[in-house]
């Protein structure tokens, strides 16, 4: 008697390849230290006390080949299957380079007085265009690094892939929840009609500090996947707002009240 086939083959499995759009949770450490750089668990980053408030944490797009992420990381992303979790290191040269000894500069701390910056070690500093980590204050000059904080460094990663897109409409919904982070997708209405697409977004996205630049970036990011699409409409739809029914009742109780104020007057 023949067996009956698994109804989730190997070969039937989504895979991660080029221009995939998959969902990821991980967190990055040093490898050497062991010290955690990144995330997208607020659990860890609070236990990791790299928490920060403005950052938005849960699981994270990636599309493969954007150079969104280090390309070592993109790379060892490739061929793993939906759910498939796993931990690996990218060396310095695929990371953030070597250490270069000539980006350690002495600067002298009357420019930083003239700045109204009161330099510490392992303060960060722009100076210029340029962002460093101070190493040392002595006599009148302070030590920089403009080297990247991580660079010289392999980095550890431990990756869960949450899911592998190929809905249009779910790529759609994450483009833009890219762009206005803190929307919930269920509340973000695509329609595709041929070389058009409709994007209706809720009416508290509206009052939303540059609203307009972020659908200017959704506009070129489905351009850019979405060759066929030629014209986008994003819909704001404003409702009524109904009276609550607590607000009701106190109308309904104050209306009851001037009346037997009303009937009492007559009777006097």
């Amino acid at each position: 008697m023949p067996q009956k086939k698994s109804k989730t083959t190997a070969s039937s499995q989504k895979v991660i390849s080029d221009n995939t759009f998959v969902l990821i949770e991980y967190t990055a450490r040093e490898k050497e230290t062991g010290k955690v750089f990144d995330t997208t668990s607020e659990e860890v980053a609070k236990k990791e006390k790299i928490y920060d408030e403005h950052d938005v944490y849960g699981h994270k797009l990636v599309i493969i080949g954007e150079g969104w992420f280090l390309k070592g990381f993109e790379d060892r992303l490739k061929n793993l299957k939906e759910n498939e979790e796993k931990e690996f290191e990218i060396p310095p040269e695929e990371a953030f380079g070597p250490r270069d000894p000539s980006k350690i500069e002495h600067i002298s701390l009357k420019k930083f007085v003239r700045e109204g910056i009161d330099p510490k070690p392992g303060m960060q500093v722009r100076i210029g265009n340029r962002v460093g980590t101070v190493l040392r204050v002595g006599a009148g000059r302070v030590t920089v690094d403009f080297n990247h904080p991580l660079a010289g460094k392999t980095l550890s990663y431990s990756v869960k892939v949450v899911k592998i897109i190929d809905n249009d409409v779910e790529k759609v919904k994450h483009l833009v929840k890219r762009r206005i982070s803190d929307l919930e997708l269920d509340k973000i209405n695509i329609t595709f009609n041929k070389s058009e697409l409709d994007i209706m977004l809720p009416d508290d996205v509206l009052y939303q500090r540059d609203v307009e630049i972020a659908k200017r970036g959704i506009a070129r990011d489905i351009f850019k996947y979405f060759p066929q699409i030629k014209v986008i409409r994003f819909i704001e739809e404003i409702k009524k707002e109904e009276p609550r029914a607590e607000e009701e009742g106190k109308k309904e109780a104050n209306e009851e009240a001037k009346a037997k104020n009303t009937e009492a007057k007559k009777e006097a």
